[in-house]
């Protein structure tokens, strides 16, 4: 074999080698996307299922702390209004010269006037709603130790002659938009409570007492958006 005819073997060698690599690079870099994109479906499944799980918390927790029909509604578009309970107080003697019972409380937060209204426990066994007109911090208030909580004095919009309890709540709301579950108080904006990961058949309805809802979620590729999973559960409120 002639020195012109090794040459051209070792180039037409090197050729092929160079092909191979190349084609071995083409698979892989193929491979590793897919695989970047399997993985990103599934990271998307994984966030919609936890925002799943914490709306279903979220809104079970303040449904079961009112009462079916009062103090929660599903209207036509399709979103859940609802006295959101914040914090339970209990009179623990009877109204200063302004007005003001001083109680014991304990709950999520303070009660802040600004925003809440109360549930009041009447002498006559009937609750009645009243503004929370002035809630004080409990500096000069001296209750007995038998009630437990943080000490305040309130100041309510409604003369009851007397009230024994107070369950302070918020008006909120609660909405399945924009792709999550998100909270709006009074007529402020809506805040989501989850990452973005929902569908648009997710939605609330209401079956006679029962609130059913439905979270679609959907799987991020890189180009289309994929409703793969679907979660339903009824919330059932207490008996009353």
């Amino acid at each position: 074999m002639n020195r012109r005819s090794r040459e051209g073997r070792t180039i037409l060698e090197v050729l092929v080698t160079l092909l191979l690599l190349l084609l071995v690079f083409t698979v892989s870099v193929d491979t590793f996307r897919s695989q970047v994109e399997v993985a990103r479906w599934t990271m998307s499944i994984v966030e919609g299922l936890e925002a799943a799980r914490t709306s279903r918390w979220v809104v079970g927790t303040e449904v079961r702390a009112g009462q079916p029909v009062r103090d929660w509604a599903v209207g036509d578009d399709g979103v859940v209004r609802i006295r959101a309970f914040r914090a339970t107080g209990v009179a623990c003697g009877p109204p200063g010269p302004d007005g003001a019972v001083p109680v014991r409380y304990r709950g999520v937060r303070a009660p802040d006037p600004a925003r809440d209204s109360v549930l009041l426990l009447g002498f006559d066994g009937r609750w009645r709603a009243a503004a929370l007109t002035e809630s004080d911090s409990g500096e000069q208030v001296v209750c007995p130790e038998l009630h437990a909580g943080e000490e305040g004095a309130w100041r309510v919009s409604e003369e009851l002659g007397g009230w024994v309890a107070a369950r302070v709540f918020e008006s909120g709301s609660y909405h399945m938009a924009n792709r999550a579950l998100r909270y709006r108080r009074g007529g402020e904006g809506r805040q989501p409570l989850v990452g973005e990961t929902f569908g648009d058949g997710s939605l609330f309805l209401r079956d006679g007492r029962v609130l059913e809802v439905r979270v679609e979620i959907e799987g991020r590729e890189p180009h289309v958006r994929d409703p793969a999973w679907a979660r339903e559960w009824r919330i059932h409120p207490p008996e009353g």
